[in-house]
């Protein structure tokens, strides 16, 4: 009988090696030194083995934790990367961006070219879902609340801060894809219907007071580009104007196409022109500048976004991105105009567009209504 001696590691103990040397040398001639040692051999090797389990599963532990860390490191990082910094428009238009600890948008604050500031304050639950939001506007301020069916936002409520009213409850819809395709405003009675084409790009908004449909965007998405709300992290739809109420698409449009409705009957008060739209891109392929020709107004305007945060190289080509054209007093486009409007939510929003409608309809010149 030949015993073959392990190959003994430094987690075997001197005890164990003498064991084995013994019952080599003696060739187990001895019964009762087998069945001891055997033991000894069991029970050394079960300390042996437990050793080597805890050490393994504490440095496994140690590695979990530095796994999880760097997730979370990684997970914030994502959070704080290529933020939206702002938003301005040659009409004079424009959106400014603030983010909290965790690189969510903690506030978005709207300026009109008029001097009308809408100031969004935003606050968010344990899920990093929008938990509230306190609008600040001239002479008041809306307190919105809002709620969840799983992770699509299925309602708003908001109250007015200097009587309780409420203002604005707000109710959200999806189709089977996920695609936002009603907003209906129970106080005000306004109404949106979003459309979208098979790649998944909104191409079309119809808006109601009631059942009377007053405005209708129209837009392609021709461009490659990446829409720069997408990184306007922790906020993932326009909840502050009914023209912005679907989830944010993956491209800003190349052209729009702003319809309004007397009687029925459609009237185009904004029109691009695909032919003269010009689009620059920057880090990820996001959106930098964009510059439109409205065929009715028969004038050029144009958008820069501008972002923090993206990393190394991070210029965003402001460099090659033309100088503003903003000039004092110049009039809203029809856009801000229409943003304004709808962005308020007020119960003088009928009101209000009737007065932007009769406004630009005198506006026209002969041969631009479809």
């Amino acid at each position: 009988m030949v015993l073959h001696i392990p190959d003994l590691s430094n987690n075997f103990t001197l005890e164990l090696r003498d064991c084995f040397l013994t019952i080599k040398n003696r060739i187990m001639k001895n019964n009762f030194l087998k069945t001891v040692c055997s033991l000894i051999f069991t029970v050394l090797l079960f300390s042996g083995c437990q050793k080597i389990t805890e050490e393994e599963l504490a440095k496994e532990n140690q590695l979990s934790e530095k796994d999880a860390q760097n997730q979370a490191n990684t997970s914030l990082n994502d959070n704080n990367s290529c933020r939206l910094l702002s938003f301005e428009q040659s009409d004079g238009y424009s959106e400014n961006f603030h983010y909290n600890d965790k690189g969510l948008a903690d506030r978005w604050y709207n300026v009109f070219g008029d001097g009308t500031v809408n100031d969004y304050h935003i606050l968010y639950n344990k899920k990093d879902r929008i938990k509230s939001i306190q609008v600040i506007f001239p002479g008041d301020a809306v307190n919105y609340t809002f709620y969840y069916n799983g992770d699509q936002t299925s309602r708003a409520t908001g109250y007015l801060e200097s009587t309780g009213e409420l203002y604005s409850d707000i109710l959200y819809s999806y189709n089977q894809r996920g695609q936002m395709i009603m907003q209906d405003d129970i106080v005000s009675d306004v109404h949106s219907r979003f459309y979208y084409n098979n790649k998944g790009y909104n191409t079309r908004s119809d808006f109601y007071f009631g059942s009377e449909m007053f405005l209708s965007n129209l837009l392609k998405f021709d461009i490659s580009n990446k829409n720069p709300y997408l990184a306007l992290n922790g906020v993932d739809f326009g909840f502050n104007s009914y023209t912005l109420a679907p989830l944010f698409g993956k491209r800003w449009n190349s052209t729009g196409d702003f319809v309004i409705y007397e009687e029925g009957n459609p009237i185009v008060v904004g029109e691009d022109d695909p032919a003269q739209t010009q689009m620059q891109t920057g880090i990820g392929n996001y959106l930098t500048y964009v510059k439109y020709y409205d065929l009715i107004s028969e004038s050029f305007y144009d958008l820069r976004f501008r972002y923090e945060n993206c990393g190394p190289g991070n210029e965003n080509n402001i460099e090659k991105i033309p100088a503003p054209t903003f000039k004092k007093n110049s009039p809203m486009s029809v856009m801000t105009s229409l943003k304004k409007i709808l962005g308020s939510h007020s119960k003088n929003m009928k009101q209000e567009f009737q007065e932007f409608k009769r406004q630009y309809s005198s506006q026209l010149k002969p041969g631009k209504n479809k």
